[in-house]
């Protein structure tokens, strides 16, 4: 047995499911998020890809990858080449992926209702992130440390 992480911000998971919704993942489609992490054995990249699976019943692959990584000349993260990397693949169908995005976009919007108060004390699109740039006035916030943890 083995497991796989990913990470995708609100934004990003708020498109992907929309486009699911949308019906945007039928043709040709392909998107992929590569993210990484610092775990004290090293850098760990973790990849999110969603794309179209020609020639199966079920014609929507959603894939994550957990593997050694290198940092790009822009500071990202991607797959170090001919590294051993956990790889968990999921075939779905049309149906079940409107089925998965609709959840995901209520899951977001129940978690937006929840947290509107401390996000707007804190400043923040996401609340208690340290370093996150205020959507409405650009400015990078940083959670008061004196104030209790909501």
């Amino acid at each position: 047995k083995a497991r796989v992480h990913h990470y995708l911000d609100l934004l990003t998971a708020l498109k992907l499911a929309r486009d699911g919704l949308d019906g945007f993942l039928d043709q040709d489609y392909e998107e992929k998020f590569n993210g990484g992490i610092e775990n004290g054995r090293g850098l760990v990249c973790r990849s999110f890809r969603i794309q179209e699976a020609e020639g199966t019943k079920n014609p929507i692959r959603i894939s994550i990858a957990n593997g050694p990584g290198v940092r790009t000349k822009q500071g990202g993260v991607k797959p170090k080449k001919n590294a051993d990397r956990t790889i968990l693949n999921i075939l779905i169908t049309r149906e079940n992926l409107a089925n998965l995005s609709l959840m995901l976009v209520e899951h977001i919007r129940a978690w937006m209702a929840a947290s509107y108060w401390s996000r707007v004390n804190a400043g923040t699109w996401q609340p208690e992130q340290e370093g996150r740039v205020n959507p409405v006035t650009g400015e990078i916030t940083t959670p008061d440390d004196d104030a209790p943890s909501t």
